[in-house]
């Protein structure tokens, strides 16, 4: 009878115990969602902030043909098509500053929003309505 009193505490016991070192675990090691900003702007919202902002990583995710035909000053052509998007984004843009974002109507830079959360950006722009409404 000892026995069985025993065993049934120290399983109780690691019970117990458990759920705070896993816990702990994951509010270390995850970023908190609230931390993590991913906004649409109004066309005048995103060109006064990518105006006035210095070393901006503006990012047009159409295609280079797209990107050709015209695009916002100062951006880099990173295709969302490409099979390689995810490897040349994290290389040549910086997770931990801001992000501004756009294609041609809001489509994939939505889409590509999302998935840049997930890769751990931390701050990202998207234009409203895409390039289609930057020219208008």
């Amino acid at each position: 009878m000892k026995k069985v009193i025993i065993l049934g505490l120290s399983f109780l016991c690691a019970c117990q115990s458990a759920p705070q070192k896993t816990e702990q675990q994951s509010t270390q090691s995850t970023p908190t969602t609230s931390s993590i900003i991913n906004e649409v702007l109004p066309q005048a919202d995103y060109r006064a902030r990518i105006q006035a902002t210095d070393n901006i990583q503006l990012v047009d995710v159409r295609t280079p043909e797209e990107y050709q035909a015209g695009h916002i000053e100062g951006a880099l052509n990173i295709n969302f098509f490409d099979p390689d998007f995810e490897q040349q984004l994290l290389q040549g843009v910086k997770k931990d500053q801001p992000v501004y974002l756009y294609c041609r109507s809001g489509n994939r830079s939505g889409q590509a929003s999302k998935k840049m959360v997930q890769w751990g950006y931390q701050e990202i722009y998207d234009l409203e309505g895409g390039f289609s409404q930057w020219k208008n």
